[in-house]
Parts: C-alpha cells; structure tokens; sequence
C-alpha cells in the first residue's frame, strides 16, 4: 500500500509527504453512526454496500482469458464508487506536463506507476556538461533521445525458455556502460558524466523496517538499499532484480505455482560498512513473508501477500507458518503458491512486503530492525552513508560496491536535501542556479521563473508548461503515479478545534452524520467542487495539467493496447449517454484537447444544486428540521494565508449559491501546527471532508486502487471513520 498524503509546499511545484504525529488532545464522544443510532456495519452496508457489491464481482474473476471482463467490471465498480455513490471526489494525479529542467539523461532509469523501481537511483545517468554552455538536457537532446527511446520500445524479443521450462527475467533493454572517456550514449546524443547527484527530499523517514511500512517517505530512501526478486525497466516491463528467471505453472487444485531461482551474485552488506555479511538466499524471502504475516510486527503491508494460499488464514491464527505457501526449495530457489489465480502477482512483486530479509539478522535485531538504516541490510544499489535527522534532513547514498548489477549505477553518490520548512516559492529554482542540486520544476508562482524558463522574451511567442520557451527547459509528461482525492468522514468521532466558533453542538453533529450518509449530500460536493481554483496553485492558467477525475491512474496497466483508465472513460460516457464529439475523458490534460472551453468534465453547480436540494428533501423527510441547515461541513484548513485563498475558493461557488449556501455550510478548521495537521489528518480523523490523501499503485492492475474501499478489509477505510 501506497499511501501518500499531500503537503501542498511553497517552495516548488512538488507532491510530497508528511508523517504521521501524535493524537491531539480534543474531544472524542459519539461517533456518528452512533448519533444515528446505527452500528458501525449498519452504516458502513449503507455507504459503501452497492460499491462492495461490484467491487467483488470483479475481483472474483481472475482467469487470465477472461481480462477484458475483469477490467470492464472493475471499470464499472469505479464509477460507482464515485458517480453512483460519492464516496470519494477525485481531484488530482500528476497525468499532465510539469516544465521541468534536468541534468539526467531521459528515459534511462526503471520506470512504473506501481511499485517502488520509479524511486530508485539504479539506472540514472547524470550530465557533467562544461561551464559556460547549456548545463541542462536541452530540447534538441530530448527529443533525440525520446524518440530513440519510442523506437527501443518496439524491439522485443520472445524471453529466453531453459530447458526445466524457466523463463529468463534478463533486461533486454540494458542500458550500456559508460564510453571509454567517461561519456554516456543514447539516441546518438553523447554528453559527459557526473558521479554526484544532488537533489531534494521532502523529509525524513520514520522507519526503515521496510516489511511493515507503508508510506511512501519511507520506502524512496529504502527502495534504494533493498531489492526484491523483480524490478521494471525503462519501459515499465518485468525484469529480474535478484530472480534471473522463473516459471508458472497449475497444481492440481488449480493454484497458480511461480518459482524463481536467484542470481547467485546477489549478497548482504552491512550498511555501515560496506562489508558482506552473507548470500542472499531463497530463505530470505521465506522469512520476510513469515515476518509480514506475524500479526504482533505490525505490518501495515500483510494484506498484499493474501494472494499466497494460507497466507491469510496464518494472519487469523487459523494455522500454522508451514501451511503457508511459500518455500525454500533450495538455497537458490523460492517458490509461491498462490490462492487461486493472481493475473497481477508477477508485478505485485515490486512492493515492499516481498523484499527480502535475512533471518538471522532479522533475529538478532529483534524489535531495533529498521529503526535506522544502520538496522538494515543492503543488497540493493546503494548505501545510505551519511544521514542527518530532522525537519530539514540531508542524506549521502553511496554506491554499494558489491551490488551484484553495479554496472548499471552509475552514480558514486547522491545527496539529498531536505526542503526547509520557511521555503519560498522560487526556492528549488535558486537553488538549481546556484549549483546545489541538478534538477527541478518550475513552480507557477514563481513569476521570475516563470518568465525566465517558461514563457521567454517574445511576446508575440510566449512559452507554456508544455512548451516552454527556454532551451534547457523541457514540457515532461506525468505518468501519475498516485491519484489525490476527497473523501468524506461518515463515522466521524474525534472534535477538535481551534477557534472555539467552530465547534459543533451535539445537535449539529447528529445533522453532519446524516447528512454525509445521504448520497445525493455527497453527489452535491462532488460536483459543486471548482477544483480549477485548488489545481491553479500547482500550474496557474494550466490547472488542467494536473486534473483527475477519476481514481485509477493512467499507464497503470492496458489490454490491446488500450489503457485501463480508457476503459473508465468508456463506462462514464456510456452511463450518460455521451456520444461522438461529446464524449469526455476524466484525464484534465487529455479533455482540454477535446473540450479547451471545459476541461473539467465533472464541475457543474446546477447538478450540485440539484442534490443538494434532493438531499435536504430525504433528510427532513427521515427527521432533520429546517432548524438543523445548513450543514456544518468541517474541512482543515490550510495554515498558510497564500495557499488557504485557493483552498476555500473551491468551496466559494457552492457558498454563493443563493440555494446551496442554505443547504450546506463549509467551517475551515485551522491547525495552528504541523504537528496538529498531520494528526488531523491521518490520525485521529478531525474532519467531515478531507483531500489531505491519495493512494499509488502497489501492483499492475486496477484491484490495487478498487480495493482501497472493499468493505471488508479495504486499505483507505480509516478516512471514512471505519
């Protein structure tokens, strides 16, 4: 599980992550299902029961034959789960163009929406370019690499086949080592290399135990130290990291059966040191499940490796370690037997809880693994060195010497800042330019940047975010590794507040929970939000860039060649009768080309007005009283005067509506700390309507976002006060 949480940051045009901080001190009483005289699965069977149903219709069909069913069923369980029941608001995922100066070689390292390979360092070549000319990758060189990069894409061969029927996890796609000088080739583009690269962090780790975390500003510092049996290549293929090759085949119960044998090469080093501390072996892999699926580890990551048979029953004590169907077959081979068929399993495989550990190591820490890098082991392609703590933390990963691939790290060093706290918008700019770091994205709020890479000298030919007019300043397509949302707190049960004019009567809260429990109620939030007004912080006039509509992302996963977030759109435009020039996609980029006038499919505050009024209609109807509106909405409110402006304005049209505004009242909650924003947010729930999260991919396919919100064990149940 992915979780990624949102800290809109002043310093640049970024996404990044904020930990998790201690409870707060306010008020917990009744819970809202409570103040509905309801229990917790009465009410969770009405918000999430037709979304459920759907969701496990498609889930259950796993034949791989059968995948254009599974995707058109997960297609139509995702718009229900939004279009049908508002349980959650999309809003952004990072699908459109950033402008963006780089001096890393394009299209070289491991790339994928899902998994950890898109973080790693492995395969990142960096420019050396000499003073006094373009320091950056120029657009000349971009568009020479990128379009070598799309003609690599087609050549691929069948993968080798050894006799015992194993198929070869070799990369076909490689890069190549460095020239004789030093210098790196692609796509006849030649430039020299750097060793050091520098770069930013948004902050510090809060465990490097690997097998129990789920957040993303853990796993990017140890994706890098750890490698698991596979990784992806340039192109987003499976390839082998330590598994050379595997094979699948049926048991007699119809299970799928994958087996790896492992390079030989791979081995532990002690992270300090650098020194080797024992072979990398299929035992490894044994003890990581086993340590996962120990309920008192606490692993926030156990859920993923249900697919193996038993794994799950040994998580409910139901028995014992060696039903579970995983093994060492030899030191040199592991083996899985899945429940079933698993269509995505190959590429669930790139995720944290498969990640090897050795087992006497893992012992002798006990309780201290992962408290700090140095509690771990690297088998992966760097080393963290040098590592200082804090709110503004720095590290130093080095190139770990003995990595069994280090052909393919071509940097000695990389070295990362942390983004101060006081950062001002132009901050990841100045910092480029002053020679402290080798990349970054121009924020739409730095005016000064903005003119100086964006839009150029020329005013009859003004430069955008996706053709910027400085010649090292390149228009980047997203892949859109996480999807933003909103989500609304229907069991809320935790009151605090700062402003004592925001606190909510017993009277007031019994309105709020009927109120997020009607569906129309929610519908209205979901189309009477103007997210242009939030996105605009990000890309100014080109807010579109980074609109989302919909929940899974894009290049997730395809089949023929279409992508599966194609397939959402389908569904949407047949549920309401979209045809020809009409039809929308809920990708912002991608409906501005068809719709410029109107990017935003969603956004429509008559429709909004109309729930609104139906739900006020069904809520007096079942007993609220014309005293009991409008309805208190808590939201957190940003701390920060220039961001809270773009905040609340997405909330304004729906404020000004002579009708809605008597409906429905939305109360900014502030915090008055980080510390309290991050427990609001993700701890104790201080909320009815949040957009403070957004989930990324674990794996290849669209159950690793749908099932977030199964009502059973969904991973993002906790938002809504499950």
């Amino acid at each position: 599980m992915k979780k990624r949480n949102l800290l809109i940051a002043s310093s640049a045009t970024i996404l990044a992550l904020v930990a998790l901080a201690g409870c707060g001190n306010g008020e917990v009483n009744k819970s809202y299902s409570e103040l509905q005289g309801k229990t917790v699965d009465e009410l969770k069977q009405e918000v999430l029961g037709a979304y459920d149903a759907k969701y496990k219709a498609a889930a259950a069909i796993t034949d791989p034959a059968k995948t254009a069913e599974r995707y058109q069923k997960f297609a139509e369980a995702e718009y229900s789960l939004i279009y049908d029941e508002a349980i959650i608001v999309p809003w952004l995922a990072q699908n459109g163009y950033t402008a963006s100066v780089s001096k890393t070689f394009p299209w070289q390292a491991g790339r994928a929406s899902y998994g950890l390979t898109s973080d790693k360092f492995k395969n990142v070549v960096l420019t050396n370019k000499a003073e006094g000319g373009s320091k950056a990758i120029t657009k000349e060189e971009r568009a020479l690499i990128t379009a070598a990069y799309e003609a690599e894409r087609l050549v691929n061969a069948p993968a080798a086949v050894d006799s015992d029927g194993f198929i070869s996890l070799a990369n076909q796609h490689a890069n190549a080592p460095l020239n004789a000088d030093g210098s790196y080739t692609y796509g006849g583009v030649t430039l020299p290399t750097g060793k050091v690269l520098r770069n930013t962090v948004s902050k510090d780790y809060e465990t490097m135990n690997y097998l129990v975390s789920q957040w993303t500003y853990n796993s990017y510092h140890f994706c890098n130290m750890v490698d698991g049996l596979v990784e992806n290549d340039k192109f987003g293929n499976i390839v082998g990291a330590v598994a050379e090759s595997y094979k699948v085949e049926n048991n007699s119960d119809g299970d799928q059966v994958y087996t790896f044998k492992l390079k030989s090469a791979a081995n532990w080093v002690d992270n300090k040191t650098g020194e080797k501390y024992a072979d990398v072996v299929a035992d490894d892999f044994v003890a990581s499940a086993e340590y996962v699926l120990t309920p008192d580890n606490g692993s926030a990551t156990a859920n993923i490796l249900y697919t193996i048979k038993n794994a799950a029953k040994f998580y409910a004590g139901e028995c014992e370690f060696s039903d579970v169907g995983v093994k060492a077959l030899d030191d040199h081979t592991i083996q899985y037997v899945l429940d079933g068929q698993v269509p995505y399993f190959l590429s669930s495989l790139t995720y944290a809880p498969f990640l090897p550990v050795n087992r006497a190591y893992l012992k002798a820490k006990g309780t201290d693994f992962g408290k700090s890098e140095n509690d771990i082991l690297c088998n992966g392609a760097f080393r963290i060195t040098e590592h200082t703590a804090g709110s503004d933390p720095t590290f130093t990963y080095t190139k770990n010497q003995a990595y069994y691939d280090a052909e393919h790290v071509y940097l000695d060093e990389v070295q990362r800042i942390g983004i101060p706290g006081t950062a001002t918008v132009e901050w990841s700019r100045t910092m480029y330019e002053a020679g402290k770091i080798d990349a970054f994205n121009v924020s739409s709020k730095d005016e000064e940047g903005m003119a100086r890479y964006v839009y150029g000298d020329d005013e009859n030919n003004k430069g955008s975010i996706k053709n910027p007019a400085h010649p090292e300043c390149n228009g980047i397509l997203g892949t859109g590794t996480a999807t933003y949302i909103g989500y609304f707190n229907v069991n809320r049960d935790f009151f605090e507040v700062n402003d004592k004019a925001n606190k909510k009567t017993t009277a007031q809260k019994t309105a709020t929970a009927y109120a997020l429990s009607n569906k129309d109620f929610r519908k209205g939030v979901l189309y009477g939000l103007d997210i242009k007004y939030y996105l605009a912080l990000y890309q100014g006039d080109e807010w579109y860039n980074y609109l989302m509509r919909g929940y899974t992302n894009r290049e997730l996963c395809s089949l023929d060649g279409k992508d599966y977030a194609d397939i959402v759109d389908d569904v949407y435009n047949q549920k309401l009768g979209l045809t020809g020039d009409n039809k929308v996609t809920l990708t912002g980029i991608k409906n501005f080309d068809l719709h410029p006038d109107k990017p935003d499919p969603i956004w429509d505050i008559a429709k909004s007005r109309e729930y609104f009024k139906a739900a006020k209609e069904a809520l007096i109807a079942g007993g609220l009283k014309e005293k009991d509106f409008p309805i208190k909405v808590d939201i957190i409110g940003e701390m920060s005067s220039q961001i809270s402006v773009y905040q609340e304005y997405m909330f304004k049209t729906m404020e000004e509506d002579e009708e809605i505004g008597k409906i429905v009242d939305f109360v900014f909650n502030t915090p008055s700390s980080d510390d309290q924003d991050t427990d609001w947010g993700s701890v104790s729930n201080n909320y009815d309507f949040s957009m403070w999260s957004g989930w990324g991919p674990d794996y290849a396919d669209p159950n690793t976002f749908m099932h977030t919100y199964a009502m059973e064990d969904g991973d993002m149940l906790v938002n809504l006060g499950f």
